[in-house]
């Protein structure tokens, strides 16, 4: 972004990810991913970020599950925005509010044990239980990891499109959400 071409500021914007692929034994696979971003403004460095995670799925066990599992690291520095990490609801901490916990330091898990698809007339279906544990903060040493467990269920309409829906009820295990009824989410583009 230049002054000369109309912007309130000069500025460059540098990204830079790598992510590997690993297959497992049969259908398993291993995956690690890391990306860096950052801005050059008045000759400084701001808006700094960086990210990585790694996720694991095992290979089917008897044709009938799989064990996943992933985990997330998020850092941001220097932020001269109002960037910051939000996690809660949704596909992380799904026990919680939608986005209850946000900082500039974020750490994510969540482990799964999934059902292979099963066929119902034309469609697929599918079930898994979880747990979920992350936090975020703006200080590493605040960091306090919460956690959530729950079930689900996926569906998936293949003649129709490619999208697989989602369906979750998690129950956070601690602070004020915690407890029965808990919470249910849903969503679409997921996996199996």
């Amino acid at each position: 972004s230049l002054k000369s071409i109309g912007s309130e500021r000069s500025f460059y914007r540098a990204n830079i990810g790598a992510s590997w692929t690993l297959g497992l034994l049969g259908d398993g696979f291993a995956r690690a991913s890391a990306t860096g971003s950052t801005r050059r403004q008045d000759g400084e460095f701001v808006d700094n970020l960086m990210t990585s995670s790694l996720k694991l799925a095992s290979p089917a066990i008897a044709n009938v599950l799989r064990v996943v599992g992933r985990g997330q690291l998020g850092i941001r520095l220097r932020e001269g925005g109002t960037n910051r990490f939000t996690i809660g609801g949704g596909g992380a901490l799904r026990g919680y509010l939608i986005s209850e916990f946000s900082g500039q330091k974020l750490a994510l898990t969540n482990l799964e044990v999934r059902s292979m698809p099963l066929r119902v007339l034309f469609a697929r279906v599918g079930g898994l239980v979880f747990w979920d544990m992350g936090h975020s903060a703006d200080r590493l040493g605040e960091l306090r990891m919460k956690h959530g467990v729950g079930f689900g269920l996926r569906s998936l309409i293949p003649q129709l499109q490619p999208i697989v829906f989602r369906l979750d009820w998690a129950f956070a295990l601690q602070g004020a959400s915690a407890g029965f009824p808990g919470r249910i989410s849903a969503g679409v583009a997921q996996v199996f």
